[in-house]
């Protein structure tokens, strides 16, 4: 690469970068819905009268109503062609066009195809070229911009059931987007020698005594028009190597520009709305890769020449087919921006390439102009790439992140009852909580909580204490499971539920295991599946296995254990699972295997905790997700949760399995070889919220990589998805406000407030 080049590569590059936040700011009102701010007055009394019953639709309405109009323009557009010989600003006198031309051309226009066959100063009379070819270059990429927006809106709105009104969005997009930047630029092409005019064609007499016709007619706007909307049809049959339409080597730089000016800016747009900027940032990052990729392959292979030729001693560039008033660079630049970004402009006729930078412009057409492609299809194609990307992704490590945005809830009734972009009127007066500035989430999850507390194995006095409801709201659970432990004597499941309720009643979700340690399982009916059939709060039980204060159960007991839970569960609508205590025993998890293989127990049943206790029974447990299990690692054990995720991810492993809980207020111990007790302490439910904070401060994860395992994933184990672990319109309203910086400033349960600003406002029943 020649320094001339590199250094257009280098000021193109600066200057999108430059143009990329202003544009995008600009784009983001109208992707949400309005006008920017400067305007909105005057939008909303020409909306009234252009539109005056336009409605949010949903996307069947919204591509009807594309459709609709798109097959309204096409049916003109061909009319209008049809008939130009009839009509005035004709001043060549030109017939109307064949039908099978008139029909192509209406269809290339209309659907922003760039597929033109005809020589446009020698077909098409004046009006035709204004009121349709110009018209339709700001219609179809009104419409192309359109449907990114609502594509952007369908990921920022996720469960809304409208993406937008596209009536609106046409109007605004052409008035407030295309119009000004069509009328700043076409009056910079005049300055530059670009004509506009409506005069009769001229006859000159050339050097050589000939008659030579030199077509005039209104060049600048429908340029300018054609080059920001990226269709590319252009008024003379050579396009932008004619000098009517490209004079100099600015308009040749600033023409590239405009292809991508748009594009670039629905990046940052995108990132606006979905409430993620580096995701647009991110989206840009990729697309300027593969153009400057691009950009170099086609400069290389343009340079070193024809061997051909040169084997005849005719040195540098092939000449025929390439404006020879530009250089390598300007040549490289427009022809890698027009393939790149779906604009049928050219100033290098295709058929003059090398065959290695011909290969660039066809592997960047066959993408699908997806690099800052063509206002709005390349953007929607690109986002339609990373879906998919993220999808096939999401199968081999984990569970997808999901865009929300910046979003208006209304809680009605301990549930949410709407998500929208703004919600303005409300039918009955509201207490309304100002979230500016803060990431909303879902309440945490968490499946492993002794909340009649644990402990006890040093004698009576290491009994560890009760569960106060302000520990859940200080460190963000809205949702608890309650079980026993190694003491299921002086604690017992009557008990258990009895907490269990008390936690109810005072405003948060819980619910329990029967069973502790012990077999046969302590209980309530006498059973451990009457209990999960006829206790609403109970979801499965308890049982310790590979621990030396476990019952050393036998397989066929493990077996009906299981097989129990399982008919229960389905008899009652309820997971009917099996929670594992894992211990330190050198079987680890081969009890369950061995049940697996002996009995047709689904392997969904079993749900080892504490599987991160060891390296040996954590092996064990990435087989066992392996076979489609669930397991559960325990926060401030012998490895990090967060760590235990990353190292399944490099190995390839099913990661919307992993769950995360605290063991809150159970003890732990160390014991020496003989069995004796070392040392004893208490476990805090503050561990869930710490691992968070550790996963993304520290491990480097994205919030929304790092919260499924204590939400979503951990509701979809316990089959309360959808009612818990998401934010979604007919989910409980169990929702936490974070500052930018994780810390916890507002906690919600079941629609209630109980910590606003940092402070805790609701307490347990006898807390002070």
């Amino acid at each position: 690469m020649t320094s001339n080049t590199f250094y257009t590569l280098a000021v193109f590059a600066i200057v999108l970068l430059i143009i990329t936040k202003p544009i995008g700011l600009w784009l983001t009102p109208i992707a949400q819905g309005r006008a920017p701010a400067v305007v909105d007055a005057i939008d909303r009394r020409l909306i009234s009268v252009l539109a005056p019953s336009g409605r949010e639709e949903s996307w069947q309405r919204y591509a009807v109503s594309l459709l609709t109009f798109n097959t309204l323009g096409l049916i003109f557009l061909y009319v209008l062609q049809r008939i130009q010989g009839w009509l005035p600003l004709n001043p060549q006198g030109f017939e109307g066009v064949a039908p099978d031309q008139a029909f192509n051309t209406a269809v290339s226009f209309v659907t922003n195809t760039n597929w033109q066959s005809y020589g446009g100063e020698m077909t098409m009379s004046y009006l035709t070229q204004m009121l349709g070819m110009g018209v339709q270059n700001f219609l179809s990429a009104a419409t192309g911009i359109a449907v990114a927006f609502a594509l952007m809106r369908g990921f920022s709105r996720h469960e809304s059931s409208t993406i937008g009104c596209f009536a609106h969005d046409v109007i605004r997009i052409t008035l407030w987007v295309l119009l000004p930047m069509c009328l700043t630029y076409a009056l910079f092409l005049v300055s530059q020698g670009v004509i506009q005019n409506m005069s009769d064609y001229l006859t000159v007499t050339t050097l050589a005594g000939d008659s030579q016709s030199i077509a005039m007619g209104p060049v600048a706007s429908q340029e300018a028009v054609k080059l920001l909307g990226t269709n590319g049809g252009g008024f003379f049959n050579v396009n932008s190597a004619h000098p009517f339409e490209n004079p100099t080597p600015l308009t040749n730089f600033l023409e590239a520009l405009a292809i991508f000016a748009i594009p670039t800016g629905l990046t940052y747009a995108f990132g606006r709305m979905v409430g993620h900027q580096r995701e647009g940032w991110m989206l840009w990052q990729v697309m300027g890769a593969l153009f400057v990729l691009a950009f170099t392959a086609f400069v290389y292979t343009e340079s070193t020449g024809n061997p051909l030729l040169q084997a005849i001693g005719a040195e540098g560039l092939s000449w025929e087919g390439k404006d020879a008033r530009f250089d390598l660079g300007a040549l490289s630049l427009f022809s890698t921006v027009t393939t790149s970004a779906s604009c049928g402009a050219v100033a290098v006729m295709h058929d003059s390439l090398m065959p290695l930078s011909g290969m660039v412009t066809m592997v960047l057409m066959q993408l699908g102009e997806v690099v800052f492609g063509g206002v709005g299809a390349g953007f929607y194609g690109m986002i339609v790439m990373a879906v998919i990307a993220v999808f096939i992704a999401s199968l081999m490590v984990g569970r997808t992140p999901e865009y929300l945005g910046k979003k208006d809830l209304l809680i009605c009734g301990g549930k949410i009852e709407c998500i929208q972009d703004s919600i303005r009127e409300l039918p009955v007066e509201c207490e309304v909580l100002d979230a500016e500035g803060k990431i909303l989430t879902p309440g945490f999850l968490d499946q492993h909580v002794h909340i009649t507390g644990g402990g006890g194995e040093g004698s009576f006095h290491t009994r560890t204490p009760e569960l106060q409801m302000s520990e859940l709201v200080e460190n963000g659970i809205t949702t608890v499971v309650g079980l026993l432990g190694t003491d299921g004597i002086t604690r017992s499941v009557d008990n258990l539920y009895a907490k269990t309720r008390v936690l109810c009643e005072e405003g948060v979700s819980a619910y329990m295991l029967t069973g502790a340690y012990g077999y046969p399982s302590p209980t309530i009916t006498g059973e451990t599946d009457r209990d999960i059939v006829f206790v609403n709060e109970i979801l499965g039980v308890k049982l310790a296995i590979s621990d030396h204060r476990a019952p050393n159960v036998t397989g066929d007991q493990l077996v009906q254990i299981a097989s129990k839970a399982r008919v229960a569960g389905m008899l009652s609508g309820k997971p009917g699972i099996v929670v594992l205590h894992m211990g330190d025993d050198k079987d680890g998890l081969a009890p369950v295997f061995r049940a697996l293989e002996v009995s047709s127990v689904p392997v969904r049943i079993f749900r080892p905790t504490h599987v991160n206790r060891n390296e040996k029974l954590l092996e064990e447990g990435y087989e066992f997700l392996k076979r489609g299990g669930y397991i559960d690692l325990t926060c401030g054990m012998h490895t990090s949760p967060g760590e235990c995720v990353l190292e399944a991810k490099k190995r390839g492993l099913p990661t919307e399995h992993i769950t995360m809980s605290s063991d809150g207020h159970g003890s732990w111990s160390n014991y020496a070889e003989d069995g004796s007790l070392l040392e004893i302490g208490v476990s805090g439910v503050d561990a869930l919220y710490k691992e968070l904070k550790y996963m993304v401060q520290v491990l480097g994860m994205t919030l929304e990589e790092a919260l499924p395992y204590m939400t979503c994933q951990v509701a979809e184990g316990l089959d309360l998805l959808g009612i818990k672990g998401t934010v979604a319109e007919g989910a409980d309203a169990d929702l936490l406000l974070f500052d930018q910086d994780l810390t916890l400033d507002t906690y919600v349960a079941r629609g209630k407030i109980f910590m606003k600003h940092g402070a805790v406002i609701r307490k347990g029943t006898y807390e002070k």
